[in-house]
């Protein structure tokens, strides 16, 4: 597969080490050990479609400003067969080199060539990529941003697909767990408190300490605790699921057509119910 953008980043680095040995070898700049330099692409097209740092990174070597050191690089450069028009000076030292229309001529005939392909790579080598997204909280309320995150999941997988990861899309339902098991546990508990529904052995555990109150400390080791109230907050009864007992505190007898049935409450009987205090 054609890669005209990388064959250009080639052309360049051989053309500026090119203009630098030449500078080199009729003494204009000192001979030493260059360090290794970016090619980038600036963020502001004005400033070229590819800079290099190679004046700045190599200051040291030779022995001059980074500005006057680019500006010599820049003048002995050959560009002649290369996909760049010209190369510029900017700032403390960056070279900035702008492409000519061969290039572009060549990107597309790039695209032609390859089709439905354009744009693919190799980068990921493989390497499995697991992208769970959406996967909205049962326990909280549905928003905007769920909505939206399927959207850019689904996106960043593609992207990842294109770039030659092996990616597998999750959506991970979160109904199980310690979380979802006191998120059920604590409905439980709440909903025999108003209904008056006799505990069970797991939620009376957790409903005699519901909701938790610290202890006041005890003066001395003779003072003893007192004693609970034997009163009950629901009946003793057993529970059945006909029991008006049983049924949440906003239903109505009269608005059920089956034994037991429940329907959703609205916000007025809601609003308007109060806790028994028999």
């Amino acid at each position: 597969m054609a890669n005209t953008a990388e064959t250009a980043k080639t052309q360049l680095k051989a053309a500026v080490t090119a203009a630098i040995e030449a500078l080199t070898a009729k003494g204009d700049l000192p001979a030493g050990e260059l360090r290794d330099f970016n090619i980038e692409v600036p963020a502001d097209r004005k400033n070229g479609d590819f800079s290099a740092n190679v004046a700045m990174v190599n200051a040291k070597v030779f022995r001059m400003p980074p500005a006057k050191a680019a500006a010599m690089i820049v003048e002995a450069m050959d560009l002649d067969g290369t996909y760049y028009d010209r190369a510029e000076v900017a700032g403390p030292g960056f070279m900035n080199f702008y492409l000519n229309d061969r290039y572009y001529a060549d990107i597309l005939l790039d695209i032609g060539a390859e089709g439905d392909a354009y744009g693919r790579s190799d980068y990921g080598n493989g390497t499995k990529v697991n992208v769970e997204f959406v996967s909205a909280n049962p326990t909280g309320p549905i928003h905007m941003g769920n909505a939206r995150g399927g959207a850019l999941g689904d996106c960043l997988a593609a992207v990842l697909e294109w770039a030659g990861y092996d990616v597998s899309r999750e959506f991970y339902i979160n109904d199980a767990g310690n979380q979802i098991d006191k998120f059920a546990l604590s409905l439980d508990v709440r909903y025999r408190q108003h209904s008056r529904c006799p505990r069970t052995p797991t939620t009376a555990k957790i409903s005699s300490n519901w909701p938790r109150r610290s202890s006041p400390k005890r003066e001395s080791s003779t003072e003893t605790r007192p004693k609970r109230s034997a009163a009950k907050p629901w009946s003793a009864t057993r529970c059945r699921r006909t029991s008006p007992a049983c049924r949440p505190p906003w239903t109505s007898t009269a608005s059920t057509t089956t034994p037991g049935s429940m329907r959703a409450p609205s916000m007025r009987a809601v609003r308007s119910w109060r806790p028994s205090t028999n």
